[in-house]
C-alpha cells in the first residue's frame, strides 16, 4: 500500500524485468510511473485518487494486466515514440471503484506519440434507437498528432450481457456525433475489436437500432458449409445462396475450449484455417442474422502425412524427396545454408526459447514453461511459493510474500498495565521492519492501523482493559500477529491498625494501676495503726 506521496508512489527508472503485483496506490501525483525501462510486468494493481494513475515514458515492453484504475485525474498515460506497450484486461471503472459502469479493455501497440485513457460517461444523446451496454464509456485522448493503436479490444462477460441483444453490439465513437467504429463483434469470445485506432475521442459499447431501411421482427438464418482437407480447413457463410462477408468466427475445441481460429470471413463468405484428427465447434454471428453453432470434425491427420512433401538440399538445391520431417530449406533459393525459424533465443519471442537440436546450426521458437513462475527473456522465472496450485507452500512457520518464504515475526510483552504503553517490535527474516503496516485491534473489537518506525518499532497504548491483537500487514497479507493483555494496576492497601501495641500498652498501665492502689491502702492502713 503506497499513497498520499507528493511524487511517485512507485518510480522505476531504468528498471527492467520487475513485477509489481497486488498493490493499492492511492493520493499520489504519479501512482506508478515508467520512465527508460524495459520489460516490466505490472499484475493486479489498484490505482486511484492520484494525479495520474499509470505513466509510461519512452518504456518499452511494459505489461499490464489486470489493474484496476479509478478516480485518477489521467488514469493512464503514455509517451514515447517505438515503445511497445501490452494491455491484459485492464479496468477503467468509475469514480467510485464499484465495478460499476466499468470499461475492460486490452491493448497491444507500438506507440508513435502519446496519448492517455480514462473513465468517461454519456457525453451526448445515443443515436435514435441505439441502446448503452452497462454504460461503458471510455475516453482515449492523443496528446499529440500522428498517434494511432494498433489494436485494441473491448471485454465483457456473459452475465453482463445476458439482458442485451448481443449481436446487435458495437463500438461507437462520438466526435461531435456519433458513428459505428466498424469493431468486429465475437459473440463466443465477447469482445469487440479495433485494429489501426487513429481517431481519438469518447467511445462506447452500443446495442445498435435496428436497420430501418429493412425492418425485421426476425433476424436471418446462416446456411453454413465446411470443408476439411490436407491443404486446410473451409468454412463457408451464405445466406439465400449469397456469400456473408464479414461474419465473425470463433473455432474453439469444445472439450478444453481453446480457441483454435478466429476472425471473421472474406468477401465470398469464406474463413479458413488450419489443423487436422481434432473434432472442433464453429460459432459464426454477425449483425441481423441469427448466431449460430455447429460441431464439425477435422481431417484424419494421416492421410494428410501421406501426401505432405518434403525439401531437401542435394547439391545446394532444394529438391522434393519422399519421406517425413521438417523442410530444411525453401523451392525459391538455393540452399547453402539451411532454413531455421532461429538461430539464437533472441531471434524468438521474450516468452519463447530456440530448440536447436545437436549438431544442427538453428531450430524452432518454443514456448518456455515450468511449473510456478513466469516465462520472461526466454527463460523461466521460478517463484519460491505462491498461492497457484502448482506452487509449494511455505515451511511451517513462514509466510509466502511476493513469492518467496520469509520468516515474520512480532515480539515484545505479553502483557501490561492499563494506561500503559506496550512496545512491539516487526521483523521480517529477522531484519527491521521499518514502516511497515501495522493493525490494532482493541478490547472492544474496534480497529487502528499504523506504521512502525525506522527501527520496525510502533507503541500500543493500553488505554482499556482486555486483549489486544496486534497484526503485522503486507498489502493486505497477514504476517504475523500477537496478543498482549491490559491488566488494572493492583490498589494501595492501608497498614493495618497496631493492636498487640496498643494491648500490650493497656496491659502495662492497669499493672500501674493494680500496684499504685495497693501502695495507697498500705499507707492508708500504717496512719491508722498510728493513731491508735
Amino acid at each position: 500500500m503506497v499513497h498520499d506521496i507528493l511524487w511517485q508512489g512507485f518510480n522505476f527508472w531504468n528498471a527492467s524485468d520487475s513485477v509489481l503485483t497486488n498493490n493499492n496506490v492511492y493520493g499520489n501525483d504519479v501512482g506508478i510511473g515508467l520512465d527508460t525501462c524495459g520489460d516490466n510486468y505490472l499484475i493486479n494493481n489498484e490505482l486511484y485518487d492520484n494525479s495520474i494513475g499509470l505513466g509510461i515514458v519512452n518504456s518499452s515492453a511494459t505489461f499490464v494486466t489486470r489493474d484496476h484504475y479509478y478516480n485518477n485525474t489521467i488514469d493512464f498515460g503514455v509517451n514515447g515514440t517505438g515503445i511497445t506497450i501490452n494491455l491484459s484486461e485492464v479496468i477503467f471503472d468509475n469514480p467510485l471503484g464499484n465495478f460499476v459502469n466499468f470499461t475492460n479493455i486490452s491493448l497491444n501497440d507500438t506507440v508513435a506519440s502519446a496519448y492517455s485513457i480514462d473513465h468517461a460517461v454519456e457525453p451526448a444523446p445515443l443515436p435514435t434507437g441505439a441502446t448503452s451496454f452497462e454504460n461503458k464509456f471510455v475516453n482515449i485522448t492523443n496528446a499529440t498528432s500522428g498517434v494511432s493503436i494498433d489494436s485494441i479490444v473491448w471485454h465483457w462477460t456473459d452475465a453482463e450481457s445476458v439482458a442485451y441483444d448481443e449481436p446487435a453490439f458495437g463500438v461507437w465513437e462520438y466526435d461531435g456525433s456519433w458513428s459505428d467504429t466498424g469493431a468486429t463483434l465475437d459473440t463466443a469470445a465477447n469482445t469487440l475489436s479495433l485494429s489501426n485506432l487513429a481517431t481519438f475521442s469518447i467511445f462506447a459499447i452500443l446495442e445498435s437500432p435496428e436497420d430501418e431501411e429493412n425492418p425485421s421482427d426476425e433476424d436471418k438464418e446462416f446456411s453454413l458449409s465446411f470443408d476439411s482437407t490436407c491443404d486446410g480447413n473451409t468454412l463457408t457463410v451464405t445466406y439465400n445462396g449469397n456469400p456473408v462477408p464479414g461474419a465473425s468466427v470463433n473455432v474453439y475445441n469444445p472439450t478444453t475450449m481453446q480457441t483454435i481460429a478466429l476472425g471473421t470471413t472474406n468477401v465470398n463468405g469464406e474463413f479458413e484455417f488450419s489443423g487436422c484428427d481434432l473434432t472442433i465447434q464453429v460459432h459464426v454471428s454477425k449483425t441481423g442474422y441469427d448466431s449460430e453453432t455447429v460441431t464439425e470434425q477435422l481431417i484424419n491427420c494421416e492421410l494428410c502425412l501421406e501426401e505432405e512433401e518434403h525439401l531437401e538440399c542435394v547439391d545446394d538445391l532444394c529438391i522434393v524427396v519422399p519421406g517425413l520431417g521438417p523442410n530444411l530449406c525453401s523451392l525459391d533459393a538455393d540452399c547453402m545454408e539451411p532454413v531455421y525459424e532461429c538461430y539464437s533465443d533472441n531471434d524468438c519471442d521474450d516468452t519463447d526459447y530456440c530448440d536447436i537440436l545437436e549438431g544442427e546450426a538453428g531450430g524452432n521458437c518454443l514456448p518456455v514453461t515450468g511449473d510456478c513462475g513466469y516465462a520472461q527473456n526466454h527463460t523461466w522465472v521460478q517463484y519460491e511459493c505462491g498461492v497457484d496450485p502448482e506452487c509449494v507452500l511455505c515451511p511451517e512457520g513462514l509466510v509466502c510474500v511476493e513469492h518467496q518464504c520469509v520468516e515474520a515475526n512480532l515480539t515484545g510483552p505479553g502483557e501490561g498495565f492499563v494506561d500503559a504503553e506496550v512496545d512491539i517490535i516487526a521483523t521480517i527474516n529477522n531484519e527491521t521492519c521499518a514502516y511497515c503496516d501495522i493493525e490494532i485491534v482493541d478490547p472492544t473489537g474496534e480497529h487502528f492501523t499504523g506504521l512502525t518506525d525506522e527501527n520496525g518499532r510502533i507503541q500500543v497504548p493500553l488505554n482499556l482493559k482486555g486483549q489486544y491483537t496486534i497484526t503485522l500487514l503486507q498489502n493486505g497479507q497477514v504476517l504475523a500477529s500477537k496478543t498482549v493483555d491490559a491488566i488494572p494496576k493492583a490498589p494501595p492497601t492501608d497498614e493495618p491498625p497496631p493492636t498487640e501495641k496498643i494491648g500490650e500498652d493497656f496491659t502495662w498501665l492497669w499493672l500501674f494501676i493494680l500496684l499504685a492502689g495497693f501502695f495507697i491502702l498500705f499507707f492508708y492502713w500504717r496512719q491508722r495503726k498510728k493513731k491508735k
